[in-house]
C-alpha cells in the first residue's frame, strides 16, 4: 500500500498527466520551448499504435491492492512488472529508461523535478505495440521496487480490455465478438478524455448530485469526490452517513510552520447509480483538500467483469457472484506506515478509540501483539489499514500506554 506520508507529499496523488499540463502551463509563460514539447506529448499518445489485428489475447494479471502485469520494452527479452492504469499514460521510472536504455527527452527541469517523455516499441503478451509513448519520473509510483512504472491508458486506446476479477485474466481484441461477458452486462457510455482516453461517465448520487468521474485503475476507492462535491448537503440529511478521518502533516514530523490537517471523509451512500446499474448502500471517499477529478476505482471494479470497448466508447460491468459487500469496511481507527525500522501512526478517525485513549499522528508504534517493529512486514502493515477485510483485536505498545483496539465497521449496515 503507498504510504500516506507520500501520499500527502504529492498533494493527494494528482494523476501524472494533470500534474505534467499543469507544470507545462506555468513554465510555459517562461518557456515557450515546454509548451511546444507538451503539445508533442500530448500528440504523441494519439500515435501509440498495436501491429496485431483481429485478435484475441488472454493472459493473468496479480491483484494485490492493485492490477500488476507483465511486459516487455525496446525489444527486450525480459518481462518487467508494472501496475495497470487507466488514469494515467504509459509512466516509466528512471531506473526503467536506464536499464533498457529508452531513449526521452527533457520536458520539464524544476528544481528536483524532471520529467521526460518519449516512445518505444513494447509487447505485452503477443500484443505488439509501435511508438508506445511515455513519460519518464520518480514519483509515487515507483514506490514498489519490483515495479518497473505504469502501462497506462493509451496502451490500451482503440481496443477492447476485459478485466476478469473473477478469475484475475485481463483479455485484450480489437472486435467486440470475443467478449461473451457483455452479454447481460450493464452497457454504459462514456467519453475519452482528451488524448489521453480515459474513460469520463455520469454518476447519480442519492438521487440528486449528477457528478463526472474517471475510470481509474490506479485508485483504490469505489468513488473518490473531490472538493467540489457539497458534503454538507449529506450530512444535513443524515448526519451519521458521515464519518471522518485525518492526517496532520506536522505530527509526522514535517517541516511547517503550524499544524495542517489533512480531512478525510467516508460518506454513506443510499444509492449510486451508473447507466443503467444502481448499487445500493456504497462506501465513498471525499477529500476537501483534493482538486482533482472524480475518481471511480478499483474498489468498485473488483466487483464486475469490467469490459471497456474504446473502439466504440463503452463500459460493461457484469456483476461477480459473491461480490463484496461495497458498505462493509473496517478500521481500527487509525492507519500506520512503516518507514526503515519506525512505524509511526498516520491518520486517525474521529470518535474513535483510538483518538478517544490518545493515539496522535506521528506516534510511534513499540510493538504490535508481541511483535517488535522488525519482525512487522509489508503484509502486516496492509492488513492493519486495509479497510475490506476484518481482522482479530491487536494491541500496540506506544511510548507510554499499551492498547487493545478491535476492527470494526466504519458504518454499520
Amino acid at each position: 500500500m503507498r504510504s500516506l506520508i507520500k501520499f500527502a507529499r504529492s498533494i493527494e496523488k494528482l494523476r501524472l498527466i494533470t500534474l505534467l499540463i499543469g507544470i507545462s502551463f506555468f513554465l510555459g509563460i517562461i518557456s515557450s520551448c515546454v509548451f511546444i514539447r507538451q503539445k508533442k506529448l500530448k500528440k504523441s499518445l494519439k500515435n501509440s499504435s498495436i501491429t496485431s489485428s483481429n485478435f484475441p489475447t488472454k493472459f493473468k494479471f496479480t491483484y494485490d491492492n492493485w492490477i500488476f502485469i507483465k511486459a516487455k520494452l525496446n525489444n527486450s527479452e525480459a518481462e518487467r512488472e508494472f501496475m495497470l492504469d487507466t488514469g494515467s499514460p504509459c509512466a516509466y521510472c528512471f531506473r526503467t529508461k536506464d536499464a533498457l536504455n529508452l531513449q526521452s527527452k527533457k520536458l520539464v527541469r524544476f528544481g528536483m523535478l524532471k520529467l521526460d517523455y518519449g516512445s518505444s516499441q513494447a509487447q505485452i503478451e503477443s500484443i505488439r505495440y509501435n511508438n508506445l509513448a511515455y513519460t519518464v519520473s520518480d514519483m509515487a509510483y515507483c514506490w514498489r521496487k519490483t515495479n518497473s512504472g505504469y502501462i497506462g491508458v493509451n496502451a490500451m486506446q482503440n481496443s477492447i480490455w476485459e478485466f476478469n476479477f473473477k478469475d484475475t485474466t485481463i483479455t485484450v481484441s480489437d472486435t467486440l465478438i470475443h467478449f461473451k461477458n457483455i452479454e447481460g452486462a450493464s452497457k454504459i457510455r462514456f467519453t475519452p478524455l482528451s488524448e489521453q482516453q480515459t474513460p469520463v461517465i455520469k454518476i447519480v448520487i442519492n438521487n440528486g448530485d449528477t457528478i463526472t468521474a474517471l475510470l481509474d485503475t490506479g485508485n483504490d476507492k469505489i468513488l473518490q469526490l473531490n472538493n467540489k462535491f457539497d458534503i454538507n448537503k449529506i450530512r444535513l440529511s443524515c448526519s451519521e452517513c458521515v464519518q471522518t478521518s485525518y492526517y496532520n502533516i506536522n505530527q509526522m514530523g514535517e517541516n511547517v510552520n503550524r499544524d495542517s490537517i489533512i480531512e478525510v471523509n467516508y460518506v454513506k451512500a443510499n444509492s449510486v447509480k451508473i447507466g443503467d446499474l444502481e448499487l445500493k448502500s456504497s462506501l465513498l471517499t471525499h477529500k476537501p483538500r483534493y482538486q482533482g477529478k472524480n475518481l471511480v476505482g478499483l474498489g468498485l471494479f473488483k466487483n464486475f467483469i469490467v469490459t471497456i470497448d474504446w473502439k466504440h466508447y463503452y463500459i460493461y460491468l457484469k456483476p461477480i457472484e459473491n461480490g463484496s459487500d461495497m458498505l462493509s469496511k473496517f478500521s481500527y481507527g487509525f492507519k500506520c506506515d512503516k518507514t526503515g525500522k519506525r512505524v509511526k501512526v498516520t491518520e486517525i478517525f474521529r470518535n474513535s478509540l483510538a483518538e478517544k485513549e490518545g493515539i496522535k499522528c506521528g506516534d510511534e508504534i513499540l510493538k504490535l501483539n508481541d511483535k517488535t517493529v522488525a519482525d512487522l512486514d509489508e503484509k502486516t502493515i496492509n492488513s492493519i489499514n486495509n479497510e475490506d477485510l476484518y481482522a482479530p483485536d491487536i494491541i500496540i505498545q506506544l511510548k507510554t500506554k499499551e492498547i487493545k483496539l478491535k476492527k470494526e465497521r466504519i458504518f454499520s449496515k
